[in-house]
C-alpha cells in the first residue's frame, strides 16, 4: 500500500514538472490586437513599419522574429502610449521587425541608448520626435505636414522623406507639374520627382514622362522645427522642408534641405549645412557657430 502511494506521489511530481516545462515553451503571439494609441516609446533595437488604418478597431501588431527572440519582446499599451521593449539579446542586425497598424502617431520617443528604424506608409498632419541619450533613430517615408524634433545629449536622427517608384516611366499631366531641370519635376507644389530623364510628350493632351530604373518622389514637409543640443547629429538632407526653423546648441551638427525659408539660431560651436536656395534673412549665429551651403 505504501509502495503504491509512493509511486502515485512520484508520478504526480513528474507530471507537474512536465507541465511547468511546457509552460516555459509556450509560444507568444506573433500577431495581436491592441487598444488605440497615439504615441510610441521604444526601448531596445528594432525595425518598425507603419501602416495606416481607417477605423478605430484596426490597431494591431505583427512581429517577425524567431520564437527565442520573441521572448525578449514586450509590447504594452498604457494611456495611449505603446511601449515597445526589446531585450539586450536582440540587436539591430538580427532583422527583427514589428509591423504597426494605427490611425496616426503623434509622438515617437527613444530613450537612453536605443536604436530604431521606422518606415511609414501613411499621411498625417503632425508628428513630434524626441531622441535622448545615445539613441539613434532613422525615420523614412513618413509623410507629415508639420514636424517637431528635439534631440538631446549625443543622439542621432536620420530623416528621409522619399518613396521609390517601381516603374520604368512615370507619367504626370502637364498642368500638374513644372520642370525644374532635365531630371526633376515639381508636382502640385508638394513633391519633387527625380529620375534619369524627363520629356514632355503626347499628341493630344501633353504629359510629363519621367524615365529611369530608380525614380524617387520626395514629399515636402510644410513646416519643421528642429532643436539640437549637446553633441547631437541630424541628417535631413533627403527630407525637403518648405519652411524650416532650427536651433542648434553646443557642438551639434545638422544637415537640412530647405525649400523657401531657413530660420533659427546657431549657438556654441554648432555647425549647420543646408541644401537648396532658401531665404536666410531670419537665421542668426552666435559664438563660433557656422551655417554653410551644402552645394
Amino acid at each position: 500500500m505504501k509502495s503504491s502511494y509512493l509511486l502515485f506521489v512520484i508520478g504526480t511530481i513528474l507530471f507537474l514538472g512536465s507541465g511547468c516545462d511546457n509552460a516555459d515553451d509556450f509560444m507568444l503571439p506573433m500577431e495581436f490586437a491592441v487598444e488605440p494609441y497615439s504615441k510610441i516609446k521604444i526601448d531596445g533595437q528594432v525595425k518598425i513599419f507603419f501602416n495606416k488604418e481607417t477605423g478605430p478597431d484596426e490597431y494591431y501588431v505583427e512581429i517577425t522574429s524567431t520564437e527565442e527572440q520573441r521572448k525578449d519582446i514586450t509590447i504594452v499599451n498604457e494611456d495611449g502610449v505603446l511601449t515597445i521593449t526589446v531585450g539586450e539579446d536582440v540587436v539591430f542586425e538580427d532583422e527583427v521587425t514589428i509591423n504597426l497598424n494605427a490611425l496616426e502617431i503623434d509622438e515617437i520617443r527613444l530613450q537612453s541608448n536605443q536604436k530604431a528604424e521606422l518606415i511609414g506608409f501613411f499621411d498625417q498632419e503632425n508628428l513630434r520626435v524626441v531622441t535622448e541619450g545615445f539613441s539613434e533613430l532613422k525615420l523614412a517615408c513618413l509623410r507629415v505636414d508639420n514636424l517637431v524634433s528635439v534631440q538631446e545629449a549625443e543622439s542621432t536622427f536620420h530623416l528621409e522623406n522619399w518613396f521609390e517608384v517601381i516603374e520604368e516611366a512615370l507619367i504626370i499631366p502637364e498642368e500638374n507639374a513644372v520642370m525644374v531641370n532635365d531630371t526633376t519635376l515639381l508636382v502640385d507644389d508638394s513633391s519633387l520627382i527625380i529620375g534619369e530623364s524627363i520629356a514632355l510628350e503626347g499628341t493630344g493632351p501633353l504629359n510629363w514622362t519621367v524615365y529611369g530604373d530608380f525614380i524617387k518622389r520626395y514629399y515636402f514637409i510644410s513646416q519643421a522645427d528642429f532643436k539640437t543640443e549637446g553633441k547631437t547629429y541630424l541628417n535631413a538632407l533627403f527630407a525637403p522642408v518648405v519652411d524650416l526653423n532650427i536651433k542648434l546648441e553646443g557642438t551639434s551638427e545638422a544637415m537640412v534641405w530647405a525649400i523657401d525659408r531657413l530660420s533659427g539660431k546657431g549657438e556654441g560651436e554648432s555647425l549647420l549645412w543646408y541644401r537648396g536656395d532658401p531665404d536666410l534673412s531670419e537665421f542668426r549665429t552666435q559664438g563660433a557657430a557656422q551655417v554653410l551651403p551644402m552645394y
